[in-house]
């Protein structure tokens, strides 16, 4: 879901503990209802950035599967 740059992707599990991995790898973004990752870009980001948080995202998604 989302509009424009603002993205919410929702997950079948409780993703709030990936907010502190983000924090610690230095991206912030926040979780809302448990199982929604809320992502709110800077309005001027770049693709090394955007590279950087995918990759992120990746792996802690990885692990909050397993």
């Amino acid at each position: 879901r989302g509009k424009g740059l603002i993205i919410g992707c929702e997950v079948d599990r409780d993703a709030t503990s990936l907010v502190q991995k983000g924090l610690e790898a230095g991206f912030l973004f926040n979780v809302t209802v448990g199982t929604v990752i809320r992502l709110l870009p800077p309005l001027v980001v770049d693709t090394e950035m955007i590279d950087k948080f995918l990759n992120f995202l990746d792996g802690v998604l990885k692990e909050l599967a397993a």
